[in-house]
């Protein structure tokens, strides 16, 4: 009997790039391709996404995409680029894929997913479970391999009171369990965090709360693919006779293709256009928009920074963030509230009015389906070390024993074999990044450059020399940018420009030799460190 391999390609260690490959006797299977949003270190990044070397000339028997946030679906289009491959999801999944897709072109065989029916891809039998979750559609698996039953739990939260009526179903993962399940892997988002998750319902009695006799504006943001948060404020505008003006271009994607799909229910006389809505008086208007996560470009950093054209927020508007911020973006977030609040705007969160509940189990719900699964094994997957760690323990203190609870990495190499579970190798995988155009082409040492001239700044000279290179036909011309204010700044371009040309008539014209002497220079001088860039013409 061969054996079965499993390798994450990312989602472990890091919340998105979700993406993992089951191999077994040379097919694979693919479930999800996820991207990352670039953290405040990542600077000018548009995002990140999986490495998917280890794919090409392999393979690819299918794609299963589990639901459709970015970081299961938003890499599927460069995942596409490296194989062939059907791709399957349910509809609402498919759906919001396939924006991504024709935004690069890409015709993929999209496959419509049925819960309630198995798929075989070669040695692979998939079974799946819906699962309730802050966007419909999503699912969990069981896969039936040849060396053993393997059980997904996907995003997940267990809420009994879902608004769209879809429940985790809890029936499916205890007849898996009953089968005998070799390894769980499993949602670790909310593992360090006690309880329960508070239903989606509690969130829309907090949104009447804060819409009900409010008198201006109200501008509500929240992630573009949770697609219940958006059915929630559609239906309590409604409710309190407000008009809505969808803007910021995922949440335009997101609210078409679930209206498209019947997925938003709300009339549609209560959508109008930005430019409809300078008819309607401001306490009769409702603005839906992306910025929950501080992005610099989303409607909301602009609407606080006042550059927002088409609208300008003042002291009897309302702002309200229905989402938590990614960890790593709390400062972005926390900057943004700020500025909004000292303009006068009134800014709800949940922090302060209860407007969000997460869609991932917290550690009662986790240690619910542990106890119906009963894993001989078990892998936490889906969040930081830290999420990853709790969630291991979680395991090991109720379930499983620990010397089978096993701690991954991206891109280690997982070989089940004869009932056994165990890590072979790591398999390196570079930071693969989208800026602009390009895509991987992108290095460590670029960000690092970047970093440098956002911390330091940059020094350019420009040294115009006779052309044995010995005589300045023209003193050195200097500009120093993030580093120093041109007034006052005198005394020290002209100690430079004396230290340039001691250094070049004691050691001649080497460049890099140069910049690294006059990076030293700066560090004696101001204790700073600049990038250093020097031109010749001769």
């Amino acid at each position: 009997m061969k054996k079965l391999n499993m390798i994450p390609l990312g989602g472990l260690g890091e919340i998105g790039k979700n993406s993992t490959i089951w191999e077994y006797d040379g097919q694979i299977v693919v479930v999800d391709a996820g991207l990352k949003f670039p953290g405040e270190e990542e600077l000018g990044i548009d995002y990140l996404i999986p490495d998917f070397s280890y794919l090409k000339g392999k393979k690819v028997s299918g794609i299963i995409l589990t639901h459709g946030h970015e970081d299961h679906v938003g890499a599927l289009s460069y995942l596409l680029k490296v194989v062939k491959a059907p791709v399957y999801g349910t509809t609402l999944t498919l759906g919001l894929a396939e924006h991504r897709l024709k935004e690069h072109g890409i015709d993929a065989d999209l496959m419509i997913l049925n819960p309630d029916e198995k798929y075989n891809f070669g040695p692979f039998s998939f079974e799946f479970a819906q699962v309730n979750h802050s966007v419909p559609g999503g699912v969990g698996f069981a896969l039936t391999t040849p060396q053993g039953l393997i059980v997904h739990s996907g995003d997940f939260k267990i809420d009994n009171s879902p608004v769209d009526g879809q429940y985790t179903d809890l029936t499916k993962f205890t007849e898996w369990g009953k089968r005998g399940v070799l390894l769980f892997t499993s949602d670790s988002t909310n593992a360090d965090e006690a309880g329960y998750v508070k239903s989606e319902r509690t969130v829309r009695e907090a949104l009447d709360n804060v819409f009900s006799g409010f008198k201006g504006l109200i501008v509500v943001t929240t992630f573009a693919s949770n697609v219940q948060r958006i059915s929630q404020v559609l239906d309590i505008a409604q409710i309190h006779g407000r008009k809505v003006v969808v803007d910021g271009k995922s949440m335009v994607i997101t609210v078409e293709t679930a209206r498209r799909l019947g997925y938003l229910r709300s009339q549609s006389d209560i959508f109008i256009s930005m430019e409809e809505a300078n008819r309607f008086p401001r306490h009769k208007l409702v603005v839906l928009t992306t910025g929950s996560q501080g992005e610099p470009m989303s409607v909301l950093s602009r609407l606080a920074n006042g550059e927002y054209k088409k609208i300008q927020l003042g002291k009897d508007d309302m702002v309200v963030i229905s989402a938590d911020p990614i960890p790593g973006n709390e400062r972005t977030v926390n900057r943004i509230i700020n500025t909004l609040m000292w303009r006068g705007v009134e800014v709800v969160h949940s922090d302060t009015h209860g407007v969000h509940t997460s869609g991932h189990a917290k550690q009662e719900e986790l240690k619910l389906l542990l106890s119906l699964v009963k894993p001989n094994y078990f892998i936490p997957v889906h969040g930081e070390e830290r999420h990853l760690v709790y969630h291991a323990k979680l395991a090991s203190d109720y379930f499983v024993p620990s010397k089978r609870v096993i701690l991954l990495k991206n891109g280690d190499m997982v070989e089940f074999y004869e009932g056994k579970v165990r890590v072979i190798k790591t398999i390196n995988l570079d930071a693969i990044y989208v800026d602009g155009l390009g895509v991987g082409d992108l290095k460590e040492v670029v960000l690092k450059e970047r970093s440098v001239l956002a911390r330091e700044g940059v020094v350019i000279v420009g040294l115009h020399l006779t052309g044995d290179e010995k005589y300045f036909i023209k003193p050195p011309e200097i500009k120093a940018l993030g580093l120093l204010y041109e007034k006052g700044s005198e005394v020290i371009i002209s100690e430079l420009r004396d230290h340039i040309k001691a250094y070049i008539q004691r050691e001649g014209l080497d460049k890099r030799k140069l910049e690294r002497s006059i990076e030293q220079f700066f560090s004696r001088k101001l204790k700073r460190q600049p990038y250093v860039v020097v031109l010749s013409f001769n």
